[in-house]
């Protein structure tokens, strides 16, 4: 994606039908490129009603309008942008397939740190991408046991790289949107 646009900074995308189908204009956009050092933010501002086909693909052509001033930025600048569809914040998440689900009740393998494990009744919540978030029965640290496919058969997944958490502080540099407000000053639109 390249930055485009003389009295205010915007940037043109090509998205799936997949993807526009998550996204609403007012969501917040992160912005990164390898010739600024700080993340600056925007927001989706346009979505097109029709899409483009190219090759049997459909496309939908989309705005993102930078928000606030940020020091270093011109035309033609390339820079990389992640849509935030959806936020959550102080949530435990693991990997789906770690999750065992038998008469609507899920457990997980927890190891101890001798090496022990125990099948641990836990309560789900969201599904988020490859994630579900775990809302009772397993805390920040614990490790977990999944199964992964590897080539040439089946592998222990590491518990501590697998667990996430999703949100914690907003990034600094650029300005967040007008809306809400969260802790450490950043905003976002409102609507989320």
């Amino acid at each position: 994606m390249t930055i485009v646009g003389q009295d205010e900074w915007t940037v043109s995308v090509s998205l799936s039908e997949a993807d526009v189908a998550d996204i609403a204009e007012g969501d917040q956009v992160t912005f990164t490129s390898e010739d600024l050092d700080d993340e600056f933010f925007g927001v989706v501002s346009d979505i097109a009603n029709l899409p483009t086909t190219t090759g049997g693909s459909a496309t939908y052509a989309v705005e993102l309008t930078v928000t606030g001033t940020v020091e270093g930025l011109y035309e033609g600048t390339s820079v990389e942008a992640s849509i935030v569809t959806l936020r959550e914040t102080d949530v435990l998440a693991v990997p789906a397939n770690a999750i065992t689900t038998t008469d609507g009740v899920s457990t997980v393998t927890v190891v101890a740190d001798d090496g022990t494990t125990e099948e641990r009744e836990v309560t789900t919540g969201e599904t988020i991408g490859e994630y579900t978030t775990i809302t009772d029965g397993l805390s920040e640290g614990e490790q977990i046991q999944m199964t992964v496919m590897q080539s040439g058969g089946t592998g222990t997944g590491d518990a501590e790289d697998m667990m996430q958490q999703f949100g914690g502080e907003m990034p600094t540099g650029g300005e967040m949107p007008d809306g809400m407000t969260f802790p450490g000053g950043g905003q976002m639109p409102g609507g989320q």
